[in-house]
């Protein structure tokens, strides 16, 4: 069975994939747009199948590491609601600005550019191509639209989780979500504490370029630490150091 939360991500994806793989083979059946519906279709197909492969492949792990740690633990840690919540809204901000062309400017010419010339180039008659320039400028808002979305499924299926903490020898267990320490697409870079409300430990993972993470160089995890967690630090850094003696580990 697939990890809980890299397996409800699998699915996720791939059913707005294939969502999107019916709306271009729906283009086929009017006449003007066939050869764009067919093109554009397999080449999501092509770059969507090692992409989906790599998920599964995270999820499956993830199963795997999920158990270990839970088997053999260093530290456990659980929460009251509240502390679960001031760590949640942390982990995943709700976005307070809207979309503007303004901002997202660049973005959206190279996408109304590339898609128009895309249909121009299969031979697209006025229609299509007018087509083509509308949906392509809708592209940004709609991307901008699914990552606030997104960011609000997370923090919702944080608050849904279980507000315990595991932490062991396999990664970091933060409610239903697994991240290991060490993985062909990242590893620990850094540990710190940061003491300001709500107070957590935050851990810096450095990404190496892949079709998983290929836009961001580090992302963090935030864990809610509570008043008697002291001990348990200190046997965390410990752990921390001599596992990876070249991160920066100052969580005491």
């Amino acid at each position: 069975m697939l990890g809980d939360f890299y397996r409800r991500r699998f699915f996720r994806i791939a059913k707005g994939i294939g969502i999107a793989l019916l709306l271009m083979a729906a283009c086929d059946l009017y006449r003007p747009m066939r050869p764009i519906g067919s093109a554009f279709a397999g080449i999501l197909a092509f770059c969507a199948a090692p992409f989906l492969y790599g998920l599964h492949r995270n999820a499956v792990r993830a199963d795997r590491g999920v158990a270990a740690l839970m088997a053999n633990p260093w530290v456990h840690w659980e929460f009251t609601h509240a502390e679960w919540q001031a760590v949640a809204d942390v982990q995943f901000p709700q976005r307070s600005k809207p979309f503007t062309w303004r901002r997202q400017w660049p973005v959206g010419l190279t996408t109304v550019a590339a898609g128009t010339f895309g249909a121009w180039i299969f031979g697209g008659s006025p229609p299509v191509i007018l087509g083509a320039f509308v949906f392509f400028a809708l592209c940004p808002i709609a991307c901008n639209w699914f990552f606030g979305r997104d960011m609000r499924a997370q923090h919702r299926r944080m608050m849904a989780a279980p507000t315990k903490v595991w932490l062991g020898p396999d990664g970091l267990l933060l409610g239903s979500q697994f991240t290991p320490w060490v993985s062909s697409e990242f590893r620990l870079e850094r540990a710190a504490v940061q003491s300001a409300a709500p107070a957590r430990l935050v851990l810096r993972f450095r990404v190496s370029p892949s079709l998983t993470y290929s836009s961001r160089p580090y992302f963090h995890r935030s864990v809610p630490l509570s008043a008697g967690s002291g001990r348990d630090l200190e046997l965390l850094q410990q752990k921390l150091r001599s596992a990876f003696p070249k991160a920066e580990i100052a969580v005491v």
